[in-house]
C-alpha cells in the first residue's frame, strides 16, 4: 500500500510542470573583447559548429585579422574545443550564418568590408562574402559578391545539385550585380559547388524590398518572401504602403510568378516566414495593420497574419490572429507540424480577441493551427516584465511537443529562476500547449539568445551571449562571451496517468516485456521508449489492426522507463518500472 501511495505522489508531482532538465555542461567562448554568436548546429559527428563574430585576439581566440572577424568554433559532444578559426581582413566582417554541407565541411555566408587577409575580390562598400571550409576548418574557397555600393541581409542554403543559393539585398548595379530596379532590391545568387557564379537575379521595383526569406522548392526552383513598397518593375498588385511579396523562380532563376499580399495599410513579414507545404503550396506568416484587400478579420492595430497559397499562387485561405493591441511575429515565425497543421511563435500585447492569459505588457505568444488555418490552441508565455523584445527560436520536438528559446526579464507568471537582468529562457510545451518545464539560464547581468536545437540524444543545445560571471556562467573571458549550454533530456510527462484511459501498460512492474493495450478510440502511430534521463532508447512504428494490444520489450538494465505513445495529434507518456 505504501508503494502505491508513493507512486501516486510521484505521478502527481510529474504532472503539469515536469522536472526541468539539468545542465550537462556550459561553455564560455571568447576573449577580452566582444564576442557574439549568430548560429549553432549539431554536426554529423555528434559535436557542434558555432559561427559568430569576435573583436578579440586572446583567450580562446587566435588569428584575428583586425577589427571584427567571423569566428568559427568546433566543439565535440562534451563541449570541448576541437578547433577555432578567425576569418576576415583588416576591416569589418559581420552578419553570418553557417551550415554543414553534404561533404562534411561548412559553408559560411556573411558581410565584409575588407580586401585583405582571407578576403579577395572585394567590390566596394559592403560585399556578401561566402567561405567554404573543410571539416577541419581550412578554407577551400572564398567568394566576394556584390558591386560598388552596399549589399546586406544575407542567408545561404545548399541546393540539391551540391551548389548554393544566396539571398540578400543590394543597392549596386555593377560588379556581379545586374538588373537593379532602384532603392534596395532583393538579390538572389546561385553558385555551383566550387563557388563559381551560375546566375544572379535582382528582384523588386523602384521603392525598395526588405527582409527576404528563400527556400528551394520540390521542383528545384525557389520561393522567396519579403516586404515590398514598390508597384513597378517586377512588382505588380501592391495594395498600398508595404505588402508582403511572394516570388517563385525556376531552377535557372527566371520569374515564374509573383504575388502581392495585403491591404491599404502596412503589411510586413520577417525572415524565415515562408515554407512549402506537402501539397506543393505555401504557408506564409507576417503581420498586418490592414483590414481590406486580401486581409479580413483584423482585431485592431497589428495582427499576426497567416496566408495559405496553392502551388499556382492562388489564395486558399487567410487568417488574422490577435486582439486590440499590437500583435507581431519574430524570426522563425511559422513551421508546419507533423500533424499537417502549423505552429506560430509571435508576440502579443493584447489580452482579448484570440488572446487570453497575457501576464502583462508583451508576452511571447504561441498559436497552434490545424491544416485549414483554424486556431486549435493559443498560449501566452511570460511574466509581468518584458518577455518579447528579443527574437526567439522554436522547434517541434521528437515527441510532438515544442521547444521555445527566448529572453526574459520576468521572474513571475510562467517564469521562475531568473538570475537578474535578462536571462535566456527555455520553455517546453506538450502537443496541446501545456508547459512541461521552463528553465532560466544566466547570471546577474544580461544574456541574449541566438538559437536552440534538439540534439540526437533527446536533449538541447543552446547558443547565446553572456556578460555575466556568476549564476550558471563560469569562465567568461571579457566584455561579452559566446555562451553554449547543453541541457539533458527531460522526462516530459504529458498527462496525469491516473486520469488517462487511452492505453494501459501491464504488467507494471515488469521483468522487461510489457503489453500496451489501447482503447477503441485511440489510434497509436509511434511508440517511444525513454530512460529516466529522457534519452530515447527505441522508436517503434505501430498501427492498430485486428488487435488492440502490442508487446514491447525494454532491452536495458533495471530501472524507471517511460513509454510515450503518439497518435498523430498528442503524445501520452506513462511510467514503467523494470525489476
Amino acid at each position: 500500500m505504501k508503494k502505491i501511495l508513493a507512486l501516486l505522489v510521484t505521478l502527481f508531482s510529474l504532472n503539469s510542470f515536469s522536472q526541468a532538465p539539468s545542465i550537462d555542461w556550459a561553455k564560455c567562448l571568447g576573449g577580452a573583447s566582444i564576442d557574439h554568436a549568430s548560429s549553432i548546429q549539431q554536426t554529423t559527428d555528434g559535436g557542434y559548429i558555432i559561427c559568430g563574430l569576435t573583436w578579440s585576439n586572446d583567450g580562446d581566440v587566435a588569428g584575428n585579422h583586425g577589427q571584427s572577424d567571423i569566428w568559427v568554433v568546433k566543439l565535440n559532444a562534451s563541449g570541448n574545443l576541437v578547433w577555432q578559426k578567425c576569418l576576415g581582413g583588416s576591416s569589418f566582417e559581420f552578419g553570418t550564418s553557417i551550415q554543414q554541407t553534404t561533404d562534411g565541411g561548412f559553408i559560411i555566408c556573411c558581410l565584409t568590408s575588407s580586401n585583405d587577409g582571407d578576403v579577395s575580390g572585394y567590390h566596394g562598400d559592403t560585399d556578401i562574402w561566402v567561405v567554404k571550409l573543410n571539416s577541419t576548418g581550412n578554407i577551400l574557397w572564398q567568394k566576394c559578391l556584390g558591386g560598388t555600393l552596399n549589399e546586406s541581409k544575407t542567408s545561404i542554403q545548399q541546393t540539391t545539385d551540391g551548389g548554393f543559393i544566396i539571398c540578400g539585398n543590394t543597392s549596386s548595379n555593377d560588379g556581379d550585380v545586374a538588373g537593379y530596379h532602384g532603392d534596395i532590391d532583393i538579390w538572389v545568387v546561385k553558385l555551383n559547388a566550387s563557388g563559381n557564379l551560375v546566375w544572379q537575379k535582382c528582384l523588386g521595383g523602384t521603392s525598395g524590398e526588405y527582409e527576404a526569406s528563400i527556400q528551394q522548392t520540390t521542383d528545384e526552383g525557389f520561393i522567396i518572401c519579403c516586404l515590398t513598397w514598390s508597384n513597378d518593375g517586377d512588382v505588380a498588385g501592391n495594395h498600398g504602403q508595404s505588402d508582403i511579396w511572394v516570388v517563385k523562380l525556376n531552377v535557372s532563376g527566371n520569374l515564374v510568378w509573383q504575388k502581392c499580399l495585403g491591404g491599404t495599410l502596412f503589411d510586413a513579414t520577417n525572415e524565415n516566414s515562408i515554407q512549402q507545404t506537402p501539397d506543393g503550396g505555401y504557408i506564409i506568416c507576417g503581420y498586418t495593420y490592414s483590414n481590406d484587400g486580401d486581409v479580413a478579420g483584423n482585431h485592431g492595430q497589428s495582427d499576426i497574419w497567416v496566408v495559405k497559397l496553392n502551388a499556382f499562387s492562388n489564395l486558399v485561405w487567410q487568417k488574422c490572429f490577435g486582439g486590440t493591441s499590437l500583435d507581431d511575429t519574430h524570426e522563425n515565425s511559422i513551421q508546419q507540424t507533423t500533424d499537417g497543421g502549423f505552429i506560430i511563435c509571435g508576440v502579443t500585447g493584447s489580452n482579448d480577441g484570440d488572446v487570453s492569459g497575457n501576464h502583462g505588457g508583451s508576452d511571447r505568444w504561441m498559436l497552434k493551427l490545424n491544416a485549414s488555418g483554424n486556431l486549435v490552441w493559443q498560449k501566452c508565455l511570460g511574466g509581468t516584465s518584458n518577455d518579447s523584445h528579443a527574437s526567439s527560436s522554436i522547434q517541434q520536438t521528437t515527441d510532438g511537443g515544442y521547444i521555445i528559446c527566448s529572453v526574459t526579464q520576468s521572474n513571475d507568471g510562467d517564469v521562475s529562476g531568473n538570475h537578474g537582468d535578462e536571462d535566456i529562457w527555455v520553455v517546453n510545451l506538450n502537443s496541446t500547449g501545456s508547459i512541461l518545464w521552463q528553465k532560466c539560464l544566466g547570471g546577474t547581468l544580461n544574456e541574449s539568445i541566438t538559437s536552440i536545437q534538439q540534439t540526437t540524444d533527446g536533449g538541447y543545445i543552446v547558443a547565446g551571449n553572456t556578460n555575466s560571471i556568476d549564476g550558471d556562467v563560469t569562465g567568461n573571458n571579457g566584455e561579452g562571451d559566446i555562451w553554449v549550454v547543453k541541457l539533458n533530456a527531460t522526462l516530459s510527462l504529458v498527462e496525469n496517468e491516473l486520469n488517462n484511459k487511452e492505453f494501459e501498460l501491464y504488467p507494471n512492474p515488469t521483468n522487461g516485456k510489457v503489453t500496451l493495450k489501447v482503447n477503441d478510440q485511440f489510434n497509436p502511430q509511434l511508440v517511444t521508449i525513454k530512460n529516466s534521463n529522457g534519452q530515447i532508447l527505441e522508436k517503434i512504428n505501430v498501427s492498430k489492426n485486428t488487435s488492440n494490444e502490442f508487446e514491447i520489450e525494454i532491452n536495458a538494465e533495471n530501472g524507471i522507463y517511460f513509454i510515450a505513445v503518439f497518435d498523430g495529434e498528442k503524445t501520452i507518456t506513462k511510467k514503467v518500472i523494470k525489476n
